[in-house]
């Protein structure tokens, strides 16, 4: 009776404020507010995830080595979700985000830390208040008691910027008709394994700033901080039946319970708690700011990194479409390849100021373990760019404040109004919406309105002049969660505390987040050295060895040990006026000395730590109307 009176007051309430305004809200956001759980004596106040581990963890959770491959709280602890309000990453760009708006970061912590929010500690900073509980980021009680429930408020569930309507009583929702715990209620609930629970954070847009085109005009729209799962929900994923549970958290290979206690049913195949994502390097970052941490989940850990690894290759394919079979040595060979996204949101997705993949081609010989060259997208480890020219495709969304004098401020997320450029994959069937439209110089189009979920990439790849024979060209998609420009701006912006200093000493204790590659395809070209034909075009023999006989038939190609098995045709052999083109082009071409740049490097005596300088941002602009169409 009194739950259901106190519901009633809820409603008369919510219907009495304001839509899109909340009583306790700063920014005018939904959901349940701070104090509404714990400051009231009819309501449960948020458990400890430590808490739950009793049941939904091994007997000794806190070792090293006795975790379970399948129980909720073991597979969980070592997740970028359980470690949201630990990322170093975050708590830096917090601290900037602070800086340029300030109270800001009550909004962040919305999502990094939602049992903070609603219990009162969510302090702008992060700092003071955030105890044990708070600190375990994305909890148990977090999905367990978010609820789509009418009753609790008329306007649930809510899409994006962290606004959770939380089960008020000692009560856990989950896909389970028949769970009993001695320690609370329990409620089957479809909304716990949705796609729209995961929406309510991986949905998120700035409240204070809007998107404004080129020339300053307010398009009148939430300027989009992560846009992933509005990305899913206009593709052909969200019509064709699969959420972000189905890649995400993927189900164990055999029945066991999701409960230590005895008498417990084993689920069939229950999804593990691993949340695989994006964020590789984040994993190896909270390992390195938090090493006690770190090893009493060691073994989670290691789960979810290769979870996530796994994840990764799954999200996208490479493909050689066209290549000549043969090419000269110091010339220049046509590629043409095919990067396809498998996954159900653009790739990359996420964090937009920090991701991005690219593609990279090297030669290397045709049998295993021998030298490589990479002669187009190479990355330079002491800057952390990506090699200018000859040019590569790069996947990644470039945000910045636009000033009223046009000036372009980038990696300060808080401050951002303006898309410079999006070039990510999009996802297979999707339909753009202002804040999610590609934009810049990868033409997405199918023609039809809609969108490619590929890139066919038309590369011009050098051929260095010291191979001959048979060698193989590798095409690879290499990915980064994390870029050295923007670790390097948040480190050189924090002036408040000591999160940039931390996350520099982090960077550098994870080998500064270096690419991995993701996908990959080879073939083999014969390369043909004019040197070993004479520099006047001969075939290279002695004048005085009278007529040359006959060499026999062309050398077969090695037997190919792995790629993806792409074989362009034979163009039937060079003339010698070919050979004389190839000739002219091997002079007109100087080999690339590769790892080396003229840009400088800016010491920061503060930290301690020497920084690139900013990266090279698109030169082109696009103007974008109140349609979401480029003018």
């Amino acid at each position: 009776m009194q739950l259901t009176l106190r519901r009633a007051l809820c409603f008369l309430l919510v219907s009495a404020l304001p839509f899109g305004a909340h009583a306790s809200d700063p920014f005018g956001l939904l959901g349940t507010g701070p104090g509404e759980l714990d400051d009231n004596v009819a309501t449960t106040p948020v458990q400890a995830a430590t808490f739950c581990a009793t049941c939904h963890g091994s007997d000794e959770n806190f070792g090293p080595k006795t975790a379970s491959d399948h129980l909720p709280f073991d597979t969980w602890a070592g997740t970028m979700m359980a470690n949201s309000a630990r990322d170093p990453l975050f708590l830096a760009a917090l601290t900037v985000a602070n800086q340029d708006v300030p109270g800001i970061g009550t909004f962040c912590l919305r999502c990094h830390t939602p049992a903070a929010f609603v219990r009162g500690h969510a302090a702008p900073d992060g700092s003071g208040l955030l105890d044990g509980v708070d600190k375990e980021g994305v909890s148990c009680d977090v999905c367990h008691r978010a609820a789509d429930d009418k009753a609790l408020d008329p306007g649930a569930p809510y899409i994006g910027n962290g606004q959770l309507v939380w089960e008020t009583q000692n009560i856990k929702r989950g896909p389970y008709s028949d769970s009993q715990s001695p320690l609370h209620g329990t409620v089957q609930s479809s909304y716990t394994g949705s796609s729209e629970l995961c929406g309510a954070c991986h949905e998120v847009s700035n409240p204070t700033r809007n998107i404004v085109s080129e020339l300053g005009q307010d398009l009148g729209v939430p300027f989009p901080l992560d846009t992933t799962y509005s990305e899913w929900k206009n593709s052909s994923f969200s019509g064709g039946g699969k959420g972000c549970i189905d890649c995400h958290l993927s189900r164990h290979d055999k029945d066991e319970p999701v409960c230590r206690l005895s008498g417990q049913p084993a689920r069939p195949k229950p999804r593990t708690h691993v949340f695989a994502g994006g964020n590789l390097w984040g994993l190896d970052a909270v390992m390195a700011a938090d090493p006690p941490y770190a090893s009493a989940h060691a073994e989670s850990f290691a789960r979810v990194k290769a979870a996530t690894q796994k994840l990764l290759e799954q999200s996208v394919t490479v493909e050689i479409t066209s290549l000549a079979a043969t090419a000269t040595a110091g010339g220049v060979v046509n590629l043409e390849a095919r990067v396809t996204n498998k996954a159900g949101h653009k790739f990359p997705t996420g964090y937009a100021d920090s991701r991005r993949a690219f593609v990279t081609v090297s030669w290397t010989t045709s049998s295993p373990g021998g030298p490589e060259t990479v002669v187009v997208g190479d990355y330079d480890t002491t800057t952390g760019d990506i090699q200018a020219s000859p040019p590569t495709r790069v996947y990644e969304a470039i945000h910045a404040q636009r000033k009223t004098d046009g000036t372009l401020v980038h990696d300060r997320l808080a401050l951002h109004n303006f898309i410079e450029r999006d070039t990510r994959i999009p996802p297979e069937g999707f339909v753009a919406t202002l804040a999610t439209k590609p934009l810049g110089s990868i033409n997405y189009s199918n023609g039809q309105g809609g969108y490619n979920h590929w890139d066919d990439a038309s590369l011009s790849v050098p051929v260095p002049s010291s191979l001959s024979g048979f060698n193989k060209l590798v095409v690879r998609v290499r990915y980064q969660s994390v870029t050295k420009s923007h670790v390097s701006a948040l480190v050189s912006a924090n002036t408040t505390d000591q999160r940039g200093t931390k996350l520099a000493q982090v960077y550098e204790a994870t080998s500064e987040g270096p690419p991995i590659t993701v996908a990959e395809a080879s073939a083999l070209v014969e390369v043909q050295n004019i040197v070993d034909a004479g520099a006047d075009g001969s075939d290279g023999s002695s004048p005085d060895a009278g007529p040359t006989a006959d060499a026999g038939p062309k050398p077969k190609p090695p037997a190919d040990d792995g790629g993806c098995g792409c074989r362009a045709a034979r163009d039937g052999g060079s003339s010698y006026a070919a050979l004389g083109v190839w000739l002219g082009l091997a002079l007109g071409l100087r080999r690339r000395r590769r790892g080396k740049t003229a840009k400088e490097h800016v010491f920061s005596e503060r930290t301690g730590v020497r920084l690139p300088p900013a990266r090279p941002r698109f030169s082109g602009r696009v103007s974008l109307s109140p349609s979401g169409e480029p003018s």
